[in-house]
């Protein structure tokens, strides 16, 4: 879904957004001329950002987060809406050939066959992943996605099934098919589902299965987005077992899906689910406000709609600026002790000392606002240590980001 972003100044000045008194360390001037041109798209629904060249933002707003969040320079060549690769090959690989049923695949696309990763079972499933105990710090480039077919990443999910292996999705658009992609941005599985078609995916999430599915971890789609007109009432959750690496077509009978609707059938916009340690998944409500709303589903049923639930109302720590405090994506920490939010200004970090039903806005114990090349990030997730997070953005050719724990 491609909107256009508001233009979005930098610096710790008089009466801007970014004021030093909410921030352990003002970022300075080093931005202040920086500034971003602004459009609209035209498109139905509601406006969402797309091509902010400078739309990653300097400092960070908590603890020591601040003395590692300078970006990789004030300016990232080529980070405009048309960048394609950084240097690298422009070719059919890159953003001329993300379209869905190509003839012929190019070498990024591919689904790389070397071999994987110990497949981990019911009886060697590791223990629960550890916490980070200090901050983040900056994060580092990993692979770039160089699959011209994977140009709208919306959600990311550490596998719990394959080490080092993240699935991600397109966007609305695509076909219904997910896709798991390694550190270096090499894709290690496509997975197609046959005769069945998402409205609007807009977020997944690994974690484990919802009653009356005989596996342990699964992987959860979110077919929550509802901002293409006319909104929808009931919307969809899609959930199987953690599939297999490799190229798969599945039957449209291998996903339990779900049918939800929101208290008294208002049509919300989610582009951010989390699932909880006992299968409980969770909703956050994509509004460009000062607060949010959390949603779940104390039991799913797959012969009717699930009538959601509210939980609570949150104060978006995002930057008060147009686009700035929409949740678009959103990852549960396996052990259910933190939860990981992303905005179109950063990245934002939650301990949870009574679980996500006692989410409060003091709790945020970190954040770090960009990074700058991701003009629209929509992903977040801890990776399979829980030590570590890694952030991703809608666009050709975008870097996989990882930020390691300061321990």
């Amino acid at each position: 879904m491609h909107h256009a972003i508001a233009a979005l100044l930098y610096g710790c000045v008089s009466g801007g957004f970014l004021s030093c008194a909410s921030h352990s360390q003002c970022p300075g001037d080093a931005g202040a001329a920086q500034r971003a041109s602004t459009g609209r798209s035209g498109e139905s629904g509601d406006a969402r950002p797309n091509d902010s060249r400078a739309s990653g933002l300097h400092g960070t707003a908590k603890k020591s987060a601040s003395r590692d969040s300078g970006l990789h320079g004030a300016a990232i060549p080529g980070a405009s809406r048309d960048s394609g690769l950084h240097g690298a090959a422009k070719n059919s690989a890159t953003r001329d050939s993300g379209i869905a049923g190509e003839a012929k695949k190019s070498e990024y696309c591919k689904v790389v066959t070397v071999q994987a990763a110990p497949i981990l079972t019911p009886g060697n499933l590791p223990k629960t992943p550890a916490l980070c105990a200090d901050d983040y710090r900056s994060p580092k480039d990993l692979g770039k996605i160089l699959c011209g077919e994977l140009k709208e990443i919306s959600g990311i999910a550490a596998s719990r099934r394959h080490q080092g292996v993240f699935w991600v999705h397109n966007d609305s658009g695509d076909s219904a098919r997910v896709f798991g992609i390694d550190m270096f941005g090499q894709i290690r599985a496509e997975v197609r589902f046959d005769a069945l078609q998402f409205k609007d995916l807009e977020d997944l999430a690994v974690g484990p299965c919802p009653a009356g599915i005989e596996a342990q971890i699964c992987l959860w789609l979110a077919d929550t987005g509802n901002n293409i007109r006319p909104r929808r009432e009931t919307l969809w959750l899609y959930v199987l077992p953690e599939p297999d690496l490799g190229e798969l077509t599945l039957p449209k009978t291998a996903l339990s899906a779900y049918a939800i609707r929101y208290p008294g059938g208002e049509k919300i916009d989610c582009e951010a689910i989390a699932v909880s340690p006992q299968g409980q998944p969770y909703f956050f409500e994509k509004v460009d406000g000062p607060s949010f709303r959390l949603f779940t589903a104390a039991s799913l049923a797959t012969d009717g709609p699930n009538e959601l639930t509210t939980v609570t109302a949150l104060e978006s720590p995002g930057l008060g600026i147009k686009y700035g405090r929409m949740v678009t994506g959103a990852d549960l920490h396996p052990s259910g002790e933190r939860l990981l939010l992303r905005l179109y200004t950063g990245i934002f970090e939650y301990a949870l000392p009574h679980g996500l039903s006692g989410l409060n806005a003091a709790d945020l114990r970190f954040s770090f606002l960009g990074p700058l090349s991701e003009h629209q990030g929509e992903a977040c997730a801890y990776d399979a240590s829980g030590r570590n997070l890694v952030t991703l953005s809608e666009g050709a050719a975008q870097t996989l980001h990882f930020y390691t724990c300061v321990e």
